[in-house]
Order: structure tokens, then sequence, then C-alpha cells
């Protein structure tokens, strides 16, 4: 079994934060976008505007404090 997260992010062809806010909800998993590589979950659609988003981890080397 593989890494999994749920993430907020925005749209890379509307800007909008997906998902949407669902006012006066308490958090849920479908308040989050599901990723899970080893299972096949890359990527969501968006909201707002449907277009299909590809989700890729962005790893970066930091200096150490």
């Amino acid at each position: 079994m593989g890494d999994r997260y749920h993430l907020k992010l925005n749209c890379a062809y509307c800007g909008k934060l997906n998902p949407k806010e669902k006012p006066d909800s308490e958090m849920w998993e479908d308040d989050y976008v599901y990723y899970a590589p080893s299972s096949g979950f890359e990527s969501f659609k968006c909201d707002f505007c449907e277009e299909e988003n590809k989700i890729i981890e962005d790893f970066k080397a930091i200096k150490r404090s």
C-alpha cells in the first residue's frame, strides 16, 4: 500500500481552489482532493471549470537549519 493524501489544490486551468467550499459543513473526505498514485488516483476534475487536472508530487531540496 502506498501513500495517500487529502489535498486542497488550485485548478491548473481556472486557478480556483478545489474542492468547492461548502458553507456550514464539517470537514469530510469529499471536502478534499484525494491523491493516491499507487491506487490510480492521480488527477481530479475541477468543481468550477470541469477540466481534468493531473496531480504531481513536488519534492525539493532545502538548506538544513
